[in-house]
């Protein structure tokens, strides 16, 4: 009789893991069981019926912890809160100040050249200087001077050399000198500087001086 109450307790139990039984039917169904068991406790010894008092504790025992083991549980959803993405950080601001072209510089003047018109006067003598380009860095000079007391003029063709120009004139045989002349360019003026040349002029006046451009 013991034995076939503890497979009903068993077999009840069972039921209950599996969801077949609810837990008030599994509470009806276990008093009915164990009311069963209660009425033949008086038939029994009293060490008999201790013993069976341990069994269906233990019993109940048993089915209390495996319920709590068998039992399936719930899944535990856990919410997460997806974090927004955070906002882009906008570069800080720089102050970025407009590069103005570098002016350019105005042109410089052009240099001036020997070819052009000039005059000079010192010690009341008036002189003037003509210089006409040619072919192959040549020029065609003129310089005449004058005053109350003298006269005189000379032509000559000589080559640049850069601000400086160098005439030398044939062997005079009468007068037995060699006239040369050097000119410089100084800014716009031509400095004009003779040696033996009284032939072309007498000895009153000279081809010496600074000609400023006209």
């Amino acid at each position: 009789m013991l034995s076939s109450q503890m497979d009903r307790l068993a077999k009840l139990n069972e039921l209950r893991a599996a969801g077949a039984l609810t837990e008030a039917e599994f509470d009806l169904e276990k008093r009915k069981i164990l009311d069963g068991s209660a009425s033949i406790l008086p038939s029994i010894g009293k060490p008999a019926a201790v013993a069976v008092f341990v069994v269906l504790l233990v019993a109940l025992l048993v089915a209390w912890m495996t319920r709590d083991i068998t039992q399936v549980r719930q899944p535990v959803v856990v919410k997460v809160n997806a974090r927004r993405p955070a906002a882009p950080v906008a570069p800080p601001l720089v102050d970025i100040k407009p590069v103005l072209p570098t002016p350019t510089p105005p042109p410089l003047p052009p240099v001036p050249t020997w070819a052009g018109k000039y005059k000079s006067k010192a010690g009341g003598v008036i002189g003037s200087m003509t210089l006409r380009p040619l072919p192959k860095n040549r020029f065609k000079v003129n310089i005449s001077v004058g005053s109350p007391r003298c006269l005189g003029e000379i032509d000559f063709t000589a080559k640049s050399q850069g601000n400086l120009m160098r005439y030398i004139a044939p062997y005079d045989k009468d007068s037995q000198q060699q006239c040369s002349i050097t000119l410089v360019r100084n800014g716009s003026n031509v400095i004009a500087e003779e040696h033996s040349c009284g032939v072309f002029h007498g000895f009153e006046c000279s081809f010496d001086g600074t000609y400023a451009r006209r």
